[in-house]
């Protein structure tokens, strides 16, 4: 099939362009369009004590558009410099967020990178999807191998997380933006519903975080993997289109990466046995 170059949206048309890139699977194309990036780029809002903006704001939402078939995936990756959390604290910290559409332009998903149970190191994936009620699974996940993603060694690596499901009608959007809020110090978020909206409009908008749209390309990506030793970045973002959607291994010099894994398998693995899909 063809790739999409001409997106509806709101009325508007967004053009995008297409490149090549060493950081997606073979099962989908990656290309940018700001415009479209900056009408769907999440809206985030700050918490009362500063969960999002201590010691600094996110630098900016980087994207990337990916392609497959009839689905379009906008993916963002919050960043940011620092992370202030007791027991946490560390530089740079990557959240992701996925903004999926039909190529008619009406928006089909969200995929959040949300809080999780303390098994899985307090991170989850919460997806609003259209769908009556909600829903919880735990799941076991391979990530892509090494050719698209640094750290998935010959054959992909396995994961387990957890994804809450959530109606779509659930979360406000602004426009056509998602509204989230920071819910905790190590950037975890949580959808605001419209009925929150408006109940706490005054304080979400005396809190709303300033956030400018930059390109994902391969060469800050090569940055991200390779020269932010610290704290390299985790994320397998080849295939958004794969459940869970957001996929994580840790970089093989990330402390403590044998136990963490460890606990996450050990505690997933009962999840998965009862909640199988």
């Amino acid at each position: 099939m063809t790739r999409p170059t001409d997106i509806s949206l709101g009325g508007k048309t967004y053009k995008i362009k297409y490149v090549a890139s060493k950081y997606s699977s073979d099962k989908t194309d990656v290309g940018y369009c700001d415009e479209l990036a900056r009408d769907l780029c999440p809206i985030l809002f700050d918490s009362k004590d500063g969960n999002a903006t201590k010691p600094f704001p996110p630098e900016a939402a980087y994207y990337r558009i990916y392609s497959k078939e009839e689905d379009l995936c906008v993916l963002y990756e919050i960043y940011w410099k620092e992370q202030i959390c007791t027991g946490k604290d560390h530089k740079f910290d990557y959240e992701q967020v996925q903004v999926h559409m039909g190529l008619q332009g009406k928006i089909t998903s969200v995929v959040v990178s949300a809080k999780g149970s303390p098994a899985l190191s307090f991170h989850g994936v919460h997806v609003f999807l259209p769908r009556k009620g909600t829903n919880w699974y735990g799941t076991h996940y391979r990530t892509s191998p090494k050719e698209s993603f640094p750290w998935g060694g010959e054959y992909g690596r396995s994961n387990v997380t957890e994804v809450f499901e959530f109606p779509i009608g659930d979360l406000k959007f602004l426009g056509s933006n998602p509204s989230l809020f920071v819910a905790t110090c190590y950037h975890a978020f949580e959808g605001i519903s419209p009925l929150a909206f408006e109940r706490k409009k005054e304080f979400l908008e005396s809190h709303r975080i300033p956030l400018k749209t930059k390109r994902l390309d391969d060469k800050v990506l090569d940055m991200w993997y390779n020269l932010n030793v610290e704290n390299r970045f985790g994320h397998d973002i080849s295939n958004p289109f794969e459940s869970p959607f957001i996929k994580y291994h840790p970089p093989p010099d990330h402390h403590g990466s044998i136990v963490w894994i460890a606990i996450k398998r050990f505690f997933a693995a009962f999840w998965v046995s009862l909640t199988a899909r």
